[in-house]
């Protein structure tokens, strides 16, 4: 999928009309300025930042409950 023709809503999607493609671009940069929220208010704050550090390290040992990540990462069996 390295063909930049497929990068985009309509080659990931080929079935959606013009008025779901452009909800599913809409949809896409609206969950992309979240992200960059979410990266902003945790790097702003060291001890944010310190725990989820931390937690995707526990998450490194592995585990199928994705919520156990935090947990380990506070010292919670």
């Amino acid at each position: 999928m390295n063909d930049s023709a497929n990068n985009t809503i309509r080659g990931l999607f080929p079935s959606l009309n013009d008025s779901e493609a452009s909800e599913a671009v809409d949809n896409f940069d609206a969950y992309l300025a979240l992200i960059v929220r979410i990266y902003d208010r945790i790097s702003a704050d060291p001890e944010s930042l310190a725990e989820l550090r931390a937690a995707l390290a526990a998450n490194r040992e592995g585990s199928d409950d994705p919520g156990a990540i935090f947990d380990r990462a506070r010292g919670i069996p």
